[in-house]
């Protein structure tokens, strides 16, 4: 993430947290109505504990993990990553 204290000012918009939800459905499941934000889950809102990119100081970009479990029990499962001002890039996903 790029770190907030960059921006001139005080950026109201910038955010160093990002929310990861999940919805489970079964193959013979209608999807219609998936994108209704009812039917998913909150796994966490992640932020950036370290990893901090500046571009006053590129010897300092470090990569932060973060790991989450989540029981899948239908046929399918669908992860949505919600960014609301932050400056992230996601580089992995297992």
């Amino acid at each position: 993430m790029r770190d907030c204290s960059e921006f001139p000012g005080n950026a109201r918009s910038c955010k160093e947290t990002f929310r990861l939800y999940a919805v489970q459905v079964m193959n013979s499941e209608q999807y219609q109505n998936i994108w209704n934000s009812d039917y998913w889950d909150l796994i966490d809102r992640i932020t950036a504990d370290t990893g901090r990119h500046s571009k006053h100081d590129p010897t300092t970009a470090a990569v932060n993990q973060e790991v989450r479990s989540y029981t899948v029990t239908k046929d399918a499962v669908y992860f949505a990553f919600r960014d609301s001002g932050a400056c992230i890039s996601i580089l992995n996903i297992k």
